[in-house]
């Protein structure tokens, strides 16, 4: 069974890499939403990146991800805020 560490480990992952967030910490990604349907995980939560040494928010935003059941990309929508 997967557990939600991994989960997060992949979602941190494709957020970082899709968005460029170099210095994005896990604990910087938030899962609002975590369900199994079928053989997938759809995950929806939000992200702020602060960057190194900063308390400002750099960037912020939402995300949709669906992960199959090996934890691979079926779909990824990740919205900086102000963006549609």
């Amino acid at each position: 069974m997967t557990e939600l560490r991994e989960i997060k480990e992949v979602v941190h992952s494709i957020i970082k890499e899709a968005r460029g967030l170099i210095l994005l910490t896990p604990e910087e990604v938030k899962f609002e939403s975590l369900k199994k349907v079928n053989d997938k995980y759809e995950i929806s939560g939000v992200y702020e990146y602060k960057g190194l040494f900063s308390n400002k928010i750099i960037e912020s935003g939402s995300f949709k991800i669906v992960l199959n059941e090996k934890l691979e990309i079926i779909s990824a929508e990740i919205t900086p805020k102000g963006y549609k």
